[in-house]
């Protein structure tokens, strides 16, 4: 099983795989284009494995995460946002 959390996110989310076996996975994030914007490859151990995504260098938007063991490919829609935080300066 794959869990995305938090999604939406900002800068960074978590990816959580639960595998029954060894080996490698591969993901790459999309647009909604369809035009590769990030790939890597991690290596997976039997039973739960976390990794930090981090897609800060992105505009804000909808991506597509693709997971691929060479068995199975996921899809999941990941939603990254940006935060404005607006200052007031007053000067008397």
């Amino acid at each position: 099983s794959v869990q995305l959390f938090p999604n939406p996110f900002e800068e960074n989310t978590s990816l959580q795989l639960h595998s029954s076996s060894e080996g490698s996975v591969y993901y790459h994030i999309t647009n909604l284009l369809g035009q590769e914007l990030f790939s890597n490859r991690l290596e997976v151990s039997k039973g739960i494995n976390n990794w930090t995504i981090s897609l800060k260098d992105l505009p804000q938007g909808v991506y597509l995460l693709h997971i691929n063991n060479n068995i199975l490919i996921l899809i999941r829609t990941i939603i990254l946002i940006i935060t404005i935080i607006h200052s007031l300066l007053i000067i008397n």
